[in-house]
């Protein structure tokens, strides 16, 4: 008899056991697989550099600033990336295009580039040296295409149409001539013009592009979007 209750309760301990460890069910919305790779990396750098590092106390430049001024002779993106490695951060982010509209490689949609800058005799590519660097030392290279530009603005040709196919043409540059890109970051400038169907267009292209890439359509143009959709 005693020997039938100690059985029993081993039982009922093995069989509360296997209901504890069962892992919760989800509930309402949950992140994809892509969300959470890009969560779990916790810490990703940013690098803000362009023609508007050598102006003096500007964070976006006005499009006008001559690309004589672009000369960053002792630019050594290996040293970033093993900078990263080193500090634990295994992504970066590099800005390819600020609000001013100067292009860190030498994009065939506009002047206003690293082609027409002394940097490398007119031959450079940062994007390029970034993301090289970036995956050389195991890390994830992304960019940030910003979706205002104040340089086209000033073209006498510049319509919402127009610009919607020349960020189109270089978001496909980027997306081509550079191997896997992690990321492509986004934010709501210039969100009193570019509205979410326009944005809705360019996120096609990533995933047409590059079906692996952390990005999607904004769901609010004045929020900020680095989003693993």
């Amino acid at each position: 008899m005693k020997s039938s209750k100690f059985i029993t309760l081993i039982f009922l301990t093995i069989s509360t056991f296997q209901v504890w460890a069962q892992a919760p069910k989800p509930y309402g919305p949950t992140p994809n697989a892509r969300q959470k790779e890009w969560y779990d990396r916790e810490i990703i750098a940013f690098f803000h550099f362009g023609i508007n590092t050598f102006e003096d106390n500007v964070n976006e430049g006005d499009g006008k600033a001559s690309t004589a001024i672009f000369n960053p002779s002792a630019l050594d993106c290996k040293q970033w990336a093993q900078t990263l490695k080193s500090a634990g951060i295994s992504t970066g982010i590099l800005v390819a295009k600020h609000a001013d509209g100067f292009c860190n490689w030498p994009s065939a949609y506009t002047d206003y580039s690293v082609k027409n800058s002394p940097w490398r005799n007119g031959k450079g590519d940062l994007v390029k040296e970034f993301t090289d660097a970036l995956k050389a030392t195991g890390l994830k290279a992304a960019i940030y295409l910003g979706p205002h530009d104040r340089h086209e603005h000033l073209s006498p040709i510049y319509s919402i149409a127009n610009y919607q196919s020349h960020y189109a043409n270089q978001l496909k540059e980027l997306l081509t001539n550079y191997g896997p890109i992690w990321e492509t970051w986004w934010d709501g400038a210039g969100a009193d013009e570019l509205t979410t169907p326009v944005y809705t267009e360019w996120a096609k292209i990533v995933r047409s592009l590059q079906q692996t890439v952390l990005s999607s359509a904004p769901k609010t143009l004045t929020a900020l979007l680095m989003c693993a959709g």
